[in-house]
């Protein structure tokens, strides 16, 4: 028997006619939470490093692909 995740399950209560609604915000909340995370990260990291991390978030938010930001993390704990 299959399962379904919690979010496909989320998906399909969603009545069709307020699909934009919920995108609108589901999209508010996540530009609210990188916004907070890139403040968090300038208040928290060196200049480079935060460059460097703001860099390679951005990236793997374009990418879909959030390795590359996992290892500028990994980095920064190995140099500490």
């Amino acid at each position: 028997m299959a399962h379904k995740s919690l979010l496909e399950e989320i998906n399909s209560i969603v009545p069709v006619r307020d699909k934009e609604y919920f995108v609108e915000n589901k999209a508010v909340n996540i530009i609210a939470g990188t916004k907070h995370l890139v403040e968090y990260i300038k208040d928290n990291f060196t200049l480079e490093e935060s460059d460097d991390l703001l860099k390679r978030l951005f990236n793997s938010l374009k990418t879909g692909d959030d390795s590359k930001f996992r290892r500028g993390i990994k980095q920064i704990k190995e140099s500490k």
